[in-house]
């Protein structure tokens, strides 16, 4: 599970960017995009709270637990042990989805609204 923890953060910025790219070019690279300090907080506040939800995933998905349940616990609590991790997963995994889902669109809305700037500008 935790190999993937990379491998899926990385799959959402991938798709970020993509998604990103797909607006500009819908735009047709007309207006150059400008950046003011409330965006560049934003954003940094963005990734502050991805690296302390990676921090924390890694922590509560930790091998050092698994060994724990498997060498300590009855197996009846290892398989509770191992229901709420897969549950604790999906949740996280459906989470940050949502939270791409949301930067994406209020990153397509940000970038209509200098197309429709520029329009009356132009």
């Amino acid at each position: 599970m935790m190999t993937l923890l990379p491998i899926y953060v990385l799959g959402v910025l991938i798709v970020l960017f993509a998604g990103r790219l797909v607006v500009q070019a819908a735009r047709g690279g007309k207006a150059k995009p400008v950046v003011t300090v409330e965006d560049y907080a934003a954003a940094r506040e963005e990734v502050d709270e991805l690296l302390v939800a990676t921090a924390a995933i890694e922590r509560v998905f930790a091998k050092e637990d698994v060994q724990f349940v498997s060498e300590t616990c009855p197996v009846v609590v290892q398989q509770l042990f191992r229901q709420e991790r897969g549950k604790l997963a999906i949740e996280w995994i459906r989470l940050r989805t949502d939270s791409a889902a949301r930067r994406l669109s209020r990153a397509a809305g940000e970038d209509r609204e200098g197309v429709c700037r520029d329009r009356e500008l132009g």
